[in-house]
């Protein structure tokens, strides 16, 4: 390497270091025009522009890395990563299965390649693989990383009798989806004990199956084996067929509902609910939410929008004038699936409200980015997770115009129409 080279590289490095992605890329294409060979410098300009967003060209920074060296565990996986994001899913999972092949201990490469099964259908292989998350120094769970005293339950120790910690992982969403488990290890004769961030445990106290719920960071009780929630589906080896879909496995305090409804009474019908934003911290944030105001202004002008949106962005709070919301009022998950559970329609984003409608067993307009979270599957308008669901599908990147203008003629044609429920 020579010098000119190795000062562009770590500049490169520093800039990436501080999210600084275009003075990084910069960095790190001269730092490749002047050392062709550098292979560093061709991984990490992939990288980056697979940041940026720009799949095509961060494929042709792995492959002449990979020219260089064709053994080159990382940029197998990295180049997998971009050949999913193209929707070359099979040349994807081969690059995978090359990259575990040379390194058996990449756990990213084997995340990534659980990720890809997943959303391909193939739920047991992919939540197997799945399983590398936490050793994946890269993962989605490295703060949820657990020292506990009890071994940890692979799905082939029984469960009569024994007290069992499930405990959450991820995001809000990801244990609403994945609480409707939990009967299950109940009817094999666990006694479950829930651990749930706090603005979930109203919900989910009278979850069928949980014996006790504990907001995360109170004293838990003694129990004798304990399980992530999202490594439950690997050990119990599911399938398609076989996931757990007796809908609703939550229910809304009537109490609550009745006062919505209440609230809701002088707009007219039908009351359409609206959720447009995921947490920021989401990785893919950015591609799964929308702006409020381009929101509004794909749906029918002749009717009114209820909010059903609990974290408002601050740049979309000058849009809410285009809706009735009640944020103050919305406290916990409780008092959101009761706002829900009154509504006739809402329609989501990729986020918890969308997994909450589904749990409640709501009817639910689902709109999803060009290349979906795994959980939503590929090419359908329908969840074997949630039936009352329906999915509206971006059919290129960024597509929010050609999904607000099917949005907007299902509800012209009567969509949002009072359920019987």
């Amino acid at each position: 390497m020579n010098e000119r080279a190795r000062r562009h590289l770590r500049r490169g490095n520093a800039a990436s270091g501080q999210g600084q992605w275009e003075p990084a890329l910069a960095s790190f294409t001269a730092a490749v025009a002047s050392d062709p060979t550098l292979i560093e410098a061709h991984l990490n300009r992939g990288n980056v522009l697979q940041v940026l967003g720009r799949f095509s060209e961060a494929l042709g920074a792995y492959d002449r890395a990979l020219a260089l060296r064709p053994d080159a565990s990382m940029a197998l996986s990295n180049r997998g990563i971009v050949l999913k994001e193209l929707h070359r899913f099979e040349e994807s999972l081969a690059a995978f299965d090359r990259a575990i092949e040379i390194e058996p201990a990449n756990m990213t490469a084997r995340y990534n390649r659980g990720v890809l099964q997943l959303l391909l259908g193939r739920l047991a292989e992919g939540f197997a693989d799945y399983e590398a998350r936490w050793q994946d120094p890269h993962g989605p769970v490295l703060a949820a990383r657990r020292q506990l005293a009890a071994p940890r339950w692979s799905g082939r120790e029984p469960l009569a009798g024994r007290r069992i910690l499930i405990h959450a992982e991820q995001g809000f969403g990801d244990t609403l989806q994945f609480c409707r488990y939990l009967p299950v290890l109940a009817g094999r004769g666990a006694e479950v004990v829930l651990e749930v961030p706090a603005p979930l445990v109203t919900l989910l106290a009278d979850l069928h199956g949980v014996a006790r719920i504990v907001a995360t960071g109170r004293p838990l009780p003694p129990f004798d084996c304990y399980c992530p929630l999202m490594s439950v589906p690997a050990a119990l080896g599911t399938t398609l067929a076989t996931i757990p879909c007796d809908i609703p496995y939550l229910r809304a305090d009537p109490s609550k509902v009745a006062e919505w409804r209440e609230r809701l009474a002088p707009i007219r019908r039908p009351w359409v609910g609206l959720a447009w934003a995921g947490s920021p911290r989401h990785h893919n944030n950015h591609n799964r939410s929308v702006a409020l105001e381009t929101l509004v202004a794909g749906l029918p002008d002749d009717r009114e929008y209820i909010s059903a949106q609990r974290d408002v962005p601050e740049a979309d709070r000058p849009a809410l004038r285009h809706v009735h919301e009640w944020t103050r009022e919305l406290h916990d998950f409780s008092d959101t699936a009761a706002l829900a559970e009154a509504l006739d329609l809402v329609i989501s984003v990729d986020t918890s409200v969308a997994h909450l409608c589904g749990a409640l067993g709501k009817r639910c307009w689902v709109m999803l980015p060009f290349h979906p979270d795994w959980r939503w599957l590929l090419d359908r308008d329908d969840s074997p997770w949630y039936p009352t669901l329906t999915l509206f599908r971006h059919t290129r990147r960024g597509d929010w115009d050609g999904v607000l203008a099917r949005v907007a003629a299902a509800l012209r044609a009567g969509g949002s129409a009072r359920s019987a429920g």
